[in-house]
């Protein structure tokens, strides 16, 4: 029945699983098939979910785990080994005949997988549920997987694990670029906010410093003398130009306010909310090695409701909360904030026209808040040159910080060409690798899909005969089609009884490939609860079964768990080579 290097269960002992009232299972197989019969509530899945746990782990079942002590024996003719697993310990691996013992959850899983030849610890799982068929549909194959996830474990058996395992590769690599192109681009934007924020900040003290240059020029060139003389004889004018003055002060100090926050809204308006959660924690960095956060993992660490910085403890998501109210607050506060600036870019437009109208066509000189201050407070000749020198002073200051702002804009701006640069090499290696991906992998999946589907059809002919049902796998998707539709492979679409006939022709036909591709170095099947939802009205589609069943036998170890005792009695007329043995459970209802 197995071919070199295929494992098969040689022995398996069940001491104690998910109840206290599981009844011990202990069994002799040797690699013949093994049947389990029961009634309702008698442990018949929690056997099957046990016989993975003790192979496997915990990772591979669907049920939390809180007491479990089981011990298996698994050989290939040549090398036999033992793994045993309880609760609350780390489990162990003994290869018989030898000294050898492994300890630890990931040593033994390593060396687990180095005997069973699993390529890829990421599909692992799903490449070992190829090989079960459970009760409930919503843990089968089909229904848990994803597009992708079906397509990986099919293709892995048709193609080989290593065109799989290299279009994984170059689809984690192309994941990874999109990673690295987001947080550059979230890098770009807050150089973008930053050089804005710099923008900002320079126009505002401008304003200040043309009002300083203004006066510093007029007081060199022995004008301020003229102004003062203006002023002092247009009383009326003055003071009109002072409440204009002084208005403008207002409207500019008002301008940058509103352009502030209108900056920062602009960072939450019209986002996505795991946009701003990662915008606003791409500037943290650990405390401990300095490393910035990686925010790629901020979207499962948000799922999860833990904590979207280390990802250790829960968290209550008080920070999602704040940053939804700022997206809410700034989708309506941002036009209101637009709107705002423009109306005072129109204010300030007519202050600017009205006061130009009175220095040149009323007073014939030129005024501003920084001459008008000095009108009011120089009273003589030595307080004017005092203010001369203070100003100066001033002038001097914000010329040094011009430069500095001057040459913080150039440093960012090179930054953001170096982001933009590698953003730019980024998305042209995605485009290569995806053209390849396209061009090359996609069409030896192809070939191993059109492969897979005839090679399905042959197991699921078997199975409704005589009715000429097809399957196809598609685009990551299951179909049937019945002759006048076809509709995909679930429940609700097909019925239970149909879905329950899929799942096994896919099962029956993963075993017959692997068998002859050699991909994993495994031997048996299971099947729980075999007859769940199969009908014999339209066609004799338990006698098929039966048939199909036989037909593998003399192949396959077959684990197979059924409430119905019409399988008990079929088990006694399999190939007499390997016939599956009986195992009726008596073990009392389980909570």
């Amino acid at each position: 029945m197995n071919k070199v290097n295929n494992y098969y269960i040689q022995k398996l002992d069940i001491k104690k699983f998910h109840s206290t009232e599981y009844e011990r299972v202990e069994k002799t197989l040797d690699g013949k098939s093994f049947f389990v019969q029961g009634t309702n509530s008698t442990g018949k899945t929690t056997t099957f979910d046990a016989i993975t746990y003790a192979i496997f782990g915990y990772e591979f079942i669907e049920r939390s785990v809180k007491l479990a002590d089981t011990e298996i024996w698994l050989s290939n003719g040549k090398i036999s080994f033992k793994i045993e697993r309880k609760y609350n310990s780390e489990p162990k691996m003994k290869i018989l005949n030898t000294a050898k013992e492994i300890k630890g959850s990931r040593q033994v899983t390593q060396k687990l997988f180095e005997f069973l030849n699993i390529p890829d610890p990421i599909f692992a799982k799903k490449m070992i549920d190829a090989f079960r068929v459970p009760q409930s549909d919503e843990n089968s194959l089909i229904t848990s997987s994803s597009q992708k996830q079906l397509e990986y474990v099919i293709t892995s058996f048709l193609s080989g694990p290593e065109v799989s395992e290299e279009r994984q590769i170059l689809e984690e690599h192309i994941k990874c670029l999109h990673s690295k192109k987001e947080v550059l681009e979230i890098r770009k934007n807050n150089l973008l906010k930053d050089l804005k924020d710099s923008d900002l900040k320079e126009l505002r003290n401008k304003n200040h410093y043309n009002e300083i240059k203004e006066f510093i020029e007029q007081f060199d060139s022995g004008k301020i003398d003229e102004t003062i003389s203006a002023l002092d004889k247009n009383e009326n004018i003055t003071q009109r130009i002072k409440q204009l003055v002084s208005l403008k002060t207002s409207k500019n100090e008002e301008l940058f306010r509103n352009g502030k926050e209108l900056s920062d809204r602009k960072g939450y308006f019209n986002q996505e909310l795991i946009d701003v959660v990662k915008q606003t924690l791409s500037v943290l960095v650990c405390p401990v090695c300095s490393k910035d956060i990686d925010v790629v993992k901020i979207v499962n660490r948000k799922k999860r409701s833990m904590c979207p910085f280390c990802g250790q403890e829960h968290y209550d998501g008080r920070l999602y909360e704040l940053l939804n109210n700022e997206i809410i607050a700034s989708n309506k506060r941002v036009i209101e904030l637009m709107e705002k600036e423009e109306k005072i870019k129109n204010e300030l437009k007519h202050i600017n026209s009205e006061i130009d109208v009175l220095n040149n066509e009323k007073l014939h000189v030129k005024v501003n808040s920084v001459i008008l201050r000095i009108f009011e407070n120089a009273k003589d000749k030595r307080n004017l040159k005092e203010e001369y020198e203070n100003y100066k002073s001033v002038l001097q200051k914000y010329e040094v910080e011009f430069e500095k702002i001057k040459t913080l804009r150039h440093e960012i701006g090179n930054e953001i060409s170096k982001v933009e640069n590698e953003i730019k090499l980024i998305s042209e290696e995605v485009e290569r690798s995806a053209t390849y991906l396209h061009n090359v992998l996609e069409e030896k999946s192809r070939k191993a899909i059109d492969e897979f589907n005839e090679k399905l059809n042959d197991i699921y002919g078997k199975l409704v005969f005589p009715l000429p049902y097809n399957l196809a796998l598609k685009n990551g998707s299951m179909f049937l089609d019945n002759g006048s539709s076809i509709r995909t492979c679930s429940v609700q679409e097909i019925g239970f009884s149909d879905k329950r006939l899929v799942d096994i022709a896919l099962w029956a036909t993963i075993l017959k490939i692997n068998q002859e591709k050699n991909v994993l170095n495994i031997s048996f099947g299971m099947i729980d609860d075999i007859f769940e939802n199969i009908d014999n009205n339209e066609i004799k589609r338990k006698d098929n079964l039966f048939s199909l069943l036989k037909y593998l036998d003399h192949d396959f170890q077959l684990i197979i768990f059924s409430i119905n005792k019409q399988v008990q009695y079929f088990a006694k007329n399999l190939s007499s080579m390997s016939p599956l043995h009986s195992f009726t459970s008596n073990t009392p209802p389980l909570t």
